[in-house]
């Protein structure tokens, strides 16, 4: 059996970050990574992209294989980690295998949702997750006349928008009644969903598919509406889930994602977990959540690496920032950009439209802005994004947040507070 200082599970951004956290303390340890994937890391985000053609399968890729070579790393690729014993300080690999280490840091993401459908097993349905998974999408697009995608969200949008400019008929499919639904309020939905009707995609809402029809492919899909789209390729892209077994088998507190401290140790002193899979602090909040980006991840990582090494790092906690654009239309939403289920949540919002298909909103908070939301030509983002890191009072200048020239980053700079709200009050 093979032993190491550090063993990471996983291969994507929290993975690489635990090697970078690692090395900034100890630069001698041995460190190795075990990665269900062959590929060298790369960002799922831009998979979409590479479906429409528009960027490369190199472009992909941000780590060549000499960063694991510059950092002395030892890879296990195209292995999957099957069970995970503390005790033993073991985790045991699906050819039989076994590895030992001194810190294990969990890094093992999420997974796509594939829902319990009639006619989900045909060929010509497919998830997209992972980049072998763009590549069949990819192939199949090549012959496509038509597609319905599963899910209003962010990676629905995308592969919708994918399909689209390959020249598919596409049909969006959501059961919710706006796209978006986890992510911006009801205006900014409005407007994203009316600029992809305009743009040539069939955005269906408030209907869900029923089932996928087709004998020896998928050759439509029936909706509960009664509605029948003749489609040749189907996409679901219906949410995640936190790769939480290894967690779970060896005994860790999971909830949704694996349970951690402000050093993302879990609750084996030994174990730390990072990413998709880390139910860790919300900066605005303080309470545990999983955030489900890159640069979260990334930092989650780091920190956990250094950590393992023996630092002594506190995670400040994680904002949920997206920014996308849409056929031309950009969105960007930061921190709690959502209506929230209590309506006395939020003591005030400021909004306003730009024109041009243009909105802005910033919700307050005991005084303070704890979410942001741009779309269209709402101006540039760089000023926002710290917004809900400071503990400042907006409500005397409230009237003028969203003001064209408004230099709210420059208040930020000066009292940016990386602590948060609920320990800042």
């Amino acid at each position: 059996m093979l032993g190491f200082d550090y063993l990471i599970i996983g291969n994507g951004p929290a993975g690489v970050g635990g090697v970078e956290g690692v090395r900034k303390v100890d630069p001698k340890g041995t460190i190795a990574i075990v990665g269900d994937e062959r590929a060298m890391p790369y960002s799922r985000c831009l998979l979409p992209g590479y479906i429409s053609g528009r960027v490369s399968e190199k472009s992909l890729t941000y780590r060549p294989s000499s960063f694991y070579e510059r950092n002395g790393v030892s890879l296990f690729l195209g292995r999957r980690a099957t069970s995970l014993d503390p005790s033993e300080r073991k985790v045991q690999l699906d050819d039989g295998s076994r590895l030992g280490y001194g810190r294990l840091l969990l890094a093992t993401g999420s997974s796509a949702l594939l829902r319990s459908l009639k006619g989900n097993h045909l060929p010509g349905v497919h998830l997209l997750r992972t980049i072998e998974d763009a590549q069949s999408i990819s192939e199949e697009a090549a012959r496509a006349r038509s597609a319905v995608v599963m899910g209003g969200g962010l990676v629905g949008i995308g592969v919708a928008i994918a399909l689209h400019q390959r020249g598919i008929l596409t049909h969006l499919v959501s059961a919710s009644p706006r796209v978006l639904s986890q992510n911006v309020d009801q205006r900014a939905a409005d407007l994203v969903a009316g600029h992809l009707r305009k743009s040539g995609i069939d955005v269906v809402l408030s209907t869900d598919v029923d089932e996928i029809l087709g004998t020896d492919r998928a050759i439509g899909a029936r909706l509960s509406d009664g509605r029948i789209l003749e489609c040749d390729l189907v996409v679901s892209a219906k949410g995640v889930e936190m790769n939480t077994d290894l967690a779970v088998g060896a005994g860790l507190s999971v909830r949704r994602g694996v349970v951690v401290d402000d050093h993302l140790r879990t609750s084996s002193p030994d174990i730390y977990a990072a990413g998709d899979v880390a139910e860790a602090k919300d900066f605005i909040t303080g309470q545990g959540t999983t955030l489900t980006i890159w640069p979260v991840a990334s930092e989650q990582g780091r920190v956990a690496g250094m950590n393992m090494a023996g630092g002594d790092s506190a995670y400040p906690g994680g904002v949920q920032i997206c920014a996308v654009d849409f056929l031309g239309m950009p969105v960007v939403t930061v921190g709690e950009s959502r209506e929230p289920k209590d309506a006395s949540a939020s003591e005030g919002k400021v909004e306003m439209d730009t024109g041009q298909n243009g909105y802005r909103k910033l919700a307050i908070r005991d005084g303070r802005v704890v979410g942001a939301i741009l779309v269209g030509g709402a101006g540039d983002i760089g000023a926002f994004k710290g917004v809900p890191c400071t503990r400042i009072d907006v409500r005397a200048i409230r009237d003028l947040l969203l003001k064209d020239g408004f230099e709210f980053d420059r208040l930020v700079g000066a009292l940016l507070v990386r602590e948060p709200a609920a320990e800042a009050r």
